[in-house]
């Protein structure tokens, strides 16, 4: 296009292409749909996406925060009883809520123009979260990456310290091995004896990277 404009015909070789059709406009957005003070209690909790990244959803007055492991943090506003769209995100996206025979919220459609759909799925909240986190104590070193980090456990929560990282920051515990913060997840691993030997990260810019228990002293 850009020859076009500034060759002949003859110097181009042929009759300059036309110009493409502007995108069409975008979809106007949708009227906010009021919400019942009591409904607003359905939404919050943690969904875990097809994909991996974990959803933190809570309320912020008449929207819902969303962070995500991925890095991903927006907010969303209710256009129907169980349906939301994204007030701060350059592109239109929509979030369905789905709920089981009971009525409770069980998992969430995303989707985005021009990009593929993903689902997401409620994770059930853990009786006691702090119970067995002794387990998941110890130093643990990736080869793959060069990168060594410590677990231990204060104020009923599992902690992460490593050179890496400026001071050392809790992780949520998703299930009994599975633990999360913004950014990335950890699945801790069990060997045959059943005791921790390890665990498997997954951050935005790469997943599955084996982390290995060090015994003291190493």
């Amino acid at each position: 296009h850009v020859a076009a404009l500034y060759l002949s015909e003859g110097q181009y070789g042929g009759t300059p292409p036309t110009r493409p059709e502007p995108p069409p406009a975008r979809q106007p957005a949708a009227p906010t749909f009021s919400i019942l003070a009591a409904d607003w209690d359905r939404f919050p909790g943690r969904y875990k996406a097809d994909s991996g990244p974990i959803w933190t959803i809570t309320r912020k007055g008449d929207e819902l925060a969303i962070v995500s492991t991925s890095g991903l943090t927006f907010a969303t506003r209710p256009i129907g009883a169980l349906e939301f769209e994204s007030t701060n995100r350059p592109q239109l996206a929509r979030l369905v809520l789905g709920t089981d025979d009971h009525g409770k919220v069980a998992w969430i459609t995303q989707t985005i123009p021009d990009t593929p759909g993903g689902r997401l799925t409620r994770m059930e909240t853990m009786t006691d979260p702090a119970a067995g986190l002794s387990d998941f104590e110890g130093t643990y070193e990736s080869d793959e990456i060069g990168d060594r980090r410590r677990a231990y456990v204060s104020g009923g929560k599992l902690w992460f310290a490593s050179s890496e990282e400026p001071e050392p920051y809790p992780l949520n515990r998703d299930t009994p091995n599975g633990f999360s913060v913004w950014g990335f997840d950890a699945i801790f691993t069990r060997g045959s004896d059943g005791k921790v030997d390890g665990f498997i990260m997954n951050t935005p810019p790469g997943s599955g990277i084996r982390y290995v228990e060090r015994a003291p002293g190493c």
